[in-house]
């Protein structure tokens, strides 16, 4: 769940690279279209794991995210890290800010 929180971070990012081109429209419907078009068995998520790294699929693409030796993960300058856990619910800091996030509920609260 954390690592997909990075993704979607890194996600954000290349849209918002886009967006700043004045390709969101575009940018959208070719998200979309890859969704759909996407072959029957395709998923989106951590697709490989080695001991020093993950590699992410999104339909923007594959991106390979560093394993930091104090836990967290890092992808070009963004970071995700695991503060504490209790049951289904995880407390991360971020270069995003800190969230909350219950993996029953499929929620994510910002702390």
């Amino acid at each position: 769940m954390m690592l997909l929180m990075l993704a979607l971070g890194v996600s954000i990012n290349g849209f918002a690279q886009s967006a700043r081109r004045g390709d969101v429209n575009k940018q959208m419907k070719q998200a979309i279209e890859r969704v759909a078009d996407a072959p029957r068995g395709t998923s989106y998520g951590v697709v490989e794991e080695t001991s020093d790294k993950y590699v992410v699929a999104t339909p923007f693409g594959r991106y390979t995210l560093k394993k930091e030796k104090d836990g967290s993960v890092s992808y070009k300058g963004m970071f995700i890290k695991p503060e504490s856990q209790n049951g289904d619910t995880y407390v991360v800091d971020s270069s995003f800010g800190r969230f909350q996030i219950n993996t029953r509920k499929f929620t994510v609260k910002k702390l």
